[in-house]
């Protein structure tokens, strides 16, 4: 059967690159109910993205995490598969949008839950912060269980942990590793 999973994470406090959503793929397997996905019985692996440039598979960086969670988890073949650009009506993942799209019409989440994100200074990025962890609580609390199909949508928070944080840190090398010139790889 096929699982239904998304990540809510607000822009402003999380970077939209390949290492976060690795960190968000490592947390949802190691989530209550998806321990199936790090079995050792569990050979082959099949992912379904939605295609940004940031997912594709044809990116260097997209196929080097995948390369590594292949490897450190000893699977015999992963498949990443992405979005058929001609025929959303196709896609797995725009079915699951088109389900997100209905689940959360007409649901309003002030910005302000916790008070103003501006002060006489500017914007308070920690109360922006704030107010956009809440939002996205309450977005999780009222959307997270909609029907896609057979199955429902299962909703995280996108991942802070410390895996995350190592392969946030990482990234800058990482980049340089894979696009740099020969004299940046050899200062790393």
């Amino acid at each position: 059967m096929d699982r239904c999973v998304g990540v809510v994470k607000p822009h402003q406090v999380f970077e939209k690159n390949p290492s976060q959503h690795a960190a968000d793929y490592r947390m949802i397997e190691c989530s209550t109910g998806f321990e199936f996905l790090r079995s050792k019985d569990k050979r082959v692996e099949c992912i379904r993205v939605d295609g940004t440039s940031d997912e594709r598979p044809s990116v260097k960086e997209v196929q080097f995490l995948w390369t590594e969670t292949h490897l450190t988890e000893e699977k015999v073949a992963t498949c990443v598969t992405a979005r058929y650009s001609g025929g959303s009506y196709l896609n797995r993942v725009e079915l699951m949008n088109g389900c997100l799209a209905h689940a959360h019409s007409n649901l309003f989440i002030p910005c302000t839950l916790a008070g103003s994100n501006y002060t006489e200074e500017g914007l308070n990025e920690a109360k922006l912060y704030e107010n956009l962890d809440l939002a996205t609580d309450i977005y999780i609390d009222r959307v997270n269980g909609a029907p896609c199909g057979e199955a429902t949508i299962e909703l995280f928070k996108g991942s802070r942990d410390m895996h995350a944080k190592h392969l946030k840190d990482r990234r800058s090398d990482l980049v340089v590793f894979l696009h740099g010139s020969k004299k940046a790889k050899a200062e790393l």
